[in-house]
């Protein structure tokens, strides 16, 4: 079965495109991230989001890219 590359490169480039439309709105992004699994990066990520909707209580949009 062979890979269709041009059908990859487009489909990432329009979710790239994408998120860096919405990125543009979001004022202020803060990164959790590790080379390694298990390390708690979705704890620590969560944890942050609730300790910071203490002290804005606007809606916040957490995404979470893991890489371990």
């Amino acid at each position: 079965m062979a890979c269709n590359t041009d059908t990859t490169d487009h489909t990432y480039e329009a979710q790239t495109t994408k998120i860096n439309q919405f990125l543009q709105n979001v004022d202020h992004k803060i990164v959790v991230m590790s080379g390694k699994g298990g390390v708690g990066k979705s704890t620590v990520a969560t944890s942050l989001a609730v300790f910071l909707s203490n002290f804005n209580p606007d809606p916040m949009h957490l995404a979470s890219f893991l890489t371990g």
